[in-house]
């Protein structure tokens, strides 16, 4: 699996939305992915943030899918950082704007992100 942390639910949208326009394209990568002991045939792309508690349907649905391992890319806001967030396999963290989280949100990074490859981006 691979999380894409962003600090706004809007900024997360947009990665969302290119995520799943990028992964739509699969077949075009398959020479990339020969390479892989298992390649995939789809790529499941999900989004968890704000408004998604662990109250909600869409909040419980997402949960179970990050859990289960159905999705390979979980794009979200803070919303990933819950305690209540258990990811399957974590291979990959990308944090976007890692600048604009808090001091208990990267703490919270720290625990989640042990033996998992960390790319961190910023505008600045």
């Amino acid at each position: 699996q691979a999380a894409l942390l962003a600090p706004t639910g809007v900024l997360a949208a947009q990665h969302f939305k290119t995520t799943v326009e990028r992964m739509s394209k699969l077949p075009e990568y398959k020479e990339l992915f020969a390479k892989m002991d298992t390649p995939p045939e789809f790529f499941f792309t999900g989004l968890l943030r704000g408004g998604m508690g662990k109250n909600t349907k869409a909040g419980r649905a997402a949960r179970e899918a990050i859990a289960n391992g159905d999705w390979n890319v979980i794009v979200g806001t803070h919303a990933l950082l819950g305690r209540d967030i258990e990811f399957k396999n974590l291979g990959l963290l990308v944090i976007d704007e890692e600048q604009r989280f808090g001091v208990k949100q990267k703490e919270r990074l720290k625990l989640i992100c042990s033996g998992v490859d960390v790319l961190t981006m910023s505008a600045t």
